[in-house]
C-alpha cells in the first residue's frame, strides 16, 4: 500500500508541475516567434499580387491612349494607376525595411531585453505589411472596377 500512495504522490507532483506557468522568456519569444510568422504569411499572401498590380498597371496605360475615353475617365484610369503603383511600391519598401529590421540569418531574440527592443518594432512591421495588404486589394479593386466600366 506504501509502494501505492508513494507512486501516486510521484505522479501528481509530475502532474503539478506541468501546470506551472511557463518560463516568461519562452512566453516571450514564443510571441514573437508567432507574430514573426504571422507578419510572414500575410507578406506571403500579398506578394503574389504584385504581379497582378503591374498587369492591371498596363492594361490602364493601354485604355487610357483610347480617343473616346473623357477627361474625366482619363483622370480616374490616372488616379487608379498611381493607387496601383504606390500599393507596388509600398510593397518593395515595407520588404527593405523588414529584412534592414529582421534579417534572415538573425536568431530569434533570447533575452527579455531583446525581446524588449525587437517586439514593438515587429509589431509595427505587421501593422505595415497589413496596411500595404489593404491599400493592395483596394487597388486592385477600383482598377479592375474602372477597366470594366470604361
Amino acid at each position: 500500500m506504501k509502494k501505492i500512495i508513494y507512486l501516486f504522490a510521484i505522479v501528481m507532483i509530475a502532474f503539478s508541475c506541468k501546470n506551472v506557468a511557463e518560463d516568461p522568456l519562452e512566453e516571450e519569444i514564443a510571441s514573437f516567434d508567432q507574430l514573426t510568422e504571422q507578419t510572414m504569411e500575410v507578406h506571403d499572401e500579398v506578394m503574389p499580387e504584385m504581379g497582378r498590380l503591374m498587369d492591371l498597371s498596363i492594361e490602364i496605360d493601354s485604355k487610357m491612349e483610347d480617343a473616346a475615353l473623357s477627361d474625366a475617365q482619363v483622370e480616374q484610369l490616372f488616379d487608379a494607376q498611381v493607387q496601383l503603383d504606390e500599393a507596388h511600391d509600398a510593397m518593395m519598401d515595407w520588404m527593405k525595411d523588414y529584412s534592414e529590421k529582421f534579417p534572415y540569418e538573425a536568431e530569434t531574440p533570447s533575452t527579455i531585453e531583446e525581446l524588449e527592443e525587437k517586439m514593438p518594432i515587429l509589431q509595427a512591421s505587421y501593422n505595415e505589411i497589413i496596411k500595404v495588404k489593404n491599400d493592395t486589394q483596394a487597388a486592385i479593386k477600383n482598377a479592375e472596377e474602372l477597366l470594366a466600366n470604361s
